[in-house]
């Protein structure tokens, strides 16, 4: 860290004045190289694991299938057909003879290396191993000790005495695991089950081992503070996993999919700025497998570009209705949902390739007329929650004494009729069907 620099929305370890760069994530071309393939088939072993406080049973190995049967229908879905996993599964729990809690993941994720290494220590003589890069690892259902997850990337060009894959990689019999993940007891709440579960987890590591970053905008971190408020996931609310993995809308950006190879260069329509004039172009919805073109790129300087994508409440977005959104109504920020105004429509972000991970390089940008800022929003105790009245983490609003204060996101759906102008781009939907009709005008 140096003096005077404004490190807001960083990475920082303030205890040995250092900021985080996460160099082996990308947001724009060329993704790093050295990380995990986007395209092809990857070799991933996926184990069910236990320790001596908590035993693991016969239906972790029932769970590995099932979770792994949902993660290859994901890729095949949102790579277009051009990503598998080949996974090797063990056919017992492998135990770890130490008690979970050792580790260190009660309150914070980490990269728990040494417990990885000890896991494949123990599986090895079972399993072959070959040509697996990626690790994943279940634990027993009711751990409590393991509340976060633990994921190592891997971090090509670290010269360490790991060798020149760095520090991070673990030598099984049969090669390199570059990469590793392991759950943790957040995803046993129900609204996470609810909406995609530990198979989330599972995709949304795997996509930074690929090299794609978190789209985070973080406040400064504070100690003693866990968790952080919903202004983190101001930039693209729960449009993209890589914000929101177990959100209402479980996708992948079109920008992400162009820098992994997912999009073809004839299924993104790319106009520069100073080219612009009035054009009409067809967006095909990013939810649908349907030909056409999946986005409209606008670059508008070197590092930044306007990105416009069709979205339908269906697949994996068939919750989006259930997004929860702030209403400014009289002077008031009251909690509504998206189903109420629409849940279908463009969705128009920009995408700033010179931030750094933590500074929000994704922003969804909304209409005008719109709550804009993150906020507090105020609901009726009766219809907005089902918690006791004495529970001490409610927040209870202190002008409406019915009321409690919850976090709602943005509305940034540009619907049929409607416009935006961003950056001095007009863009209006004028047409909507099997595909959007966008016209696009300075």
């Amino acid at each position: 860290m140096v003096s005077g620099v404004d490190y807001t929305n960083r990475n920082t370890d303030l205890d040995r004045g250092m900021v985080h760069l996460n160099p082996q994530y990308s947001h724009g071309f060329p993704l790093p190289e050295g990380m995990l393939s986007s395209t092809g088939t990857l070799g991933v072993a996926f184990l069910a694991i236990d320790f001596t406080d908590s035993p693991g049973s016969d239906h972790q190995l029932t769970e590995i299938q099932r979770v792994a049967k949902e993660l290859n229908e994901y890729w095949a879905f949102q790579s277009g057909g051009k990503f598998q996993m080949d996974f090797r599964f063990g056919d017992q729990v492998f135990h770890v003879p130490k008690d979970s809690a050792i580790y260190g993941l009660q309150s914070s994720p980490a990269p728990a290396r040494e417990l990885t290494a000890e896991v494949l220590q123990i599986a090895d003589p079972f399993m072959d191993l070959t040509g697996v890069q990626s690790v994943f690892m279940l634990i027993p259902e009711g751990n409590t000790n393991i509340a976060q997850d633990w994921h190592q990337p891997p971090f090509p060009g670290r010269k360490t005495s790991g060798g020149p894959f760095g520090e991070g990689s673990i030598l099984t019999d049969e090669g390199r695991v570059l990469a590793w993940s392991g759950n943790g007891f957040v995803f046993e709440r129900a609204e996470v089950k609810r909406r995609g579960g530990v198979a989330m987890f599972y995709v949304h590591e795997t996509l930074h081992d690929m090299g794609i970053t978190d789209l985070y905008l973080w406040e400064p971190w504070t100690p003693g503070v866990i968790y952080k408020g919903g202004d983190t996931k101001l930039p693209m609310g729960e449009w993209d996993v890589m914000q929101d993995q177990n959100g209402n809308t479980r996708e992948v950006i079109a920008w992400h999919k162009w820098l992994l190879g997912w999009l073809d260069d004839d299924q993104v329509y790319c106009i520069p700025s100073e080219s612009l004039t009035d054009l009409e172009v067809s967006l095909s919805p990013l939810t649908r497998t349907a030909d056409g073109y999946k986005a409209a790129v606008i670059p508008v300087s070197d590092r930044k570009v306007i990105v416009i994508e069709s979205r339908r409440q269906e697949g994996y977005s068939a919750d989006a209705g259930n997004m929860a959104i702030a209403v400014d109504e009289d002077g008031i920020r009251r909690r509504a949902w998206l189903k109420d105004f629409g849940a279908e429509g463009l969705l128009v972000y920009t995408y700033d390739t010179s931030l750094f991970w933590g500074e929000g390089p994704a922003r969804m940008q909304i209409p005008e007329g719109r709550a804009n800022e993150w906020g507090m929003a105020t609901c009726p105790f009766a219809t907005c929650t089902n918690a006791d009245r004495d529970n001490p983490y409610l927040a209870w609003d202190p002008d409406n004494p019915e009321n409690i204060l919850m976090e709602a996101l943005l509305d940034p759906l540009v619907r049929l009729g409607q416009s935006i102008t961003v950056e001095g781009v007009n863009i209006e939907l004028i047409q909507s069907g099997d595909a959007d009709r966008v016209r696009i005008s300075k």
